[in-house]
């Protein structure tokens, strides 16, 4: 009975985890990334940093009213992965080159990063009233290194899924080691917090794919079209290794 009890518990977990991830919005988790980008990122020169910053200061009080108005809701929990990726971009030098055309934000006064960041806060005037149902930020979201994970796996939904054809040979190629070594993952992490931040990146994918406009060249064909595909699904396959390594890793740590 007792060990009935604790599968029905587990399965209704991840039945809640899977319910909470489906009722996030990937554009909301994208517009609160953009704009903590324009809020946070540091200039290539130190010097230019807080100055950016002062320009900016309205909009990112205005910002910060939309996140204090999400915490404690299901927005929240976009906001939450938004800020987790941008933290995880900083400690990994991410920051802005602060030129615009060869022009130094401090001549430009910052002007097109204000826009974005008005802008960005327009968006989730209205994305913040979507997702205004109570929900604390869930507990699977912090596990250790999950924005790294979430950012190798939206590389490789996004190279399953290329926008531009590879080759004129095969049409699209459907780079079948790379899919099942990511269905097998995802397989593997069932019921882990690691299943949640796979689908939440493979929503991060398909909606970034949704908005993007791409210049295509002319595809490969011939041997050297496919070995363009065999390629991809290699770097696929080492790509599932590096996620599998990373969770791997996390869930063997002791617990306290």
């Amino acid at each position: 009975m007792r060990i009935a009890i604790i599968v029905l518990a587990m399965l209704g977990l991840m039945a809640s985890c899977s319910s909470e991830v489906n009722k996030l919005n990937p554009k909301l988790r994208r517009t609160a990334y953009d704009a903590y980008q324009l809020s946070t990122y540091p200039c290539e020169r130190s010097d230019l940093t807080q100055m950016r910053r002062v320009a900016l200061q309205p909009m990112i009080a205005t910002f910060a009213k939309y996140e204090k108005q999400a915490s404690g809701t299901i927005a929240g929990t976009d906001f939450a992965l938004a800020k987790q990726t941008i933290d995880y971009e900083i400690a990994d030098g991410a920051n802005w080159n602060c030129g615009f055309d060869g022009i130094p934000d401090s001549e430009l006064n910052f002007e097109h990063h204000k826009r974005w960041l008005e802008q960005a806060n327009a968006d989730l005037a209205k994305l913040t009233a979507t997702g205004s149902e109570k929900s604390e930020v869930p507990k699977w979201i912090n596990v250790a290194n999950a924005a790294k994970f979430r950012s190798i796996a939206i590389n490789i939904y996004d190279s399953l899924d290329p926008l531009c054809p590879v080759t004129v040979d095969e049409g699209r190629p459907d780079f079948q080691e790379g899919r099942e070594a990511i269905a097998a993952l995802a397989s593997e992490l069932s019921g882990s917090p690691y299943e949640q931040h796979l689908e939440v990146a493979r929503a991060d994918s398909e909606y970034l794919r949704s908005v993007t406009v791409v210049e295509c060249s002319e595809p490969l064909s011939g041997e050297a079209g496919r070995m363009r595909v065999k390629e991809s699904d290699t770097w696929v396959v080492l790509q599932v290794g590096q996620l599998k390594t990373l969770a791997g890793k996390a869930q063997q740590r002791p617990q306290n």
